[in-house]
């Protein structure tokens, strides 16, 4: 196992939210678009059909999101979360490349 193994949705998120990224819109299927306005970047994280409630703290009440670059937030329904398995070491490498955070960076939070 590596240094990026073991990691469950809820904590990735925790941690992306950390580094300025918020939640930018549902994707097709069950991935999700999150948008980090100081650095202009975007990562898609997978496999988020339901998430946990705690992790977004929601309950199917209506969420000011980012539509797009420049407009008004609007709101959105969301699911209520319930994502509880690890996400594949390699997946969350992509995700980190596409967000322009170091392993070591993410590791150190």
């Amino acid at each position: 196992m590596g240094r990026l193994a073991g990691f469950r949705y809820r904590d990735i998120i925790k941690k992306i939210r950390a580094f300025g990224f918020v939640f930018y819109r549902q994707a097709a299927g069950s991935h999700e678009i999150w948008y980090n306005p100081e650095t202009d970047l975007y990562t898609t994280i997978p496999g988020v059909a339901q998430l946990r409630a705690e992790v977004l703290n929601l309950d199917y009440k209506p969420v000011s999101v980012m539509c797009k670059k420049g407009h008004h937030p609007q709101n959105v329904q969301r699911p209520i979360p319930n994502h509880s398995e690890d996400m594949p070491e390699g997946t969350l490498r992509a995700i980190l490349k596409q967000a322009g955070i170091a392993p070591e960076e993410f590791l150190s939070l």
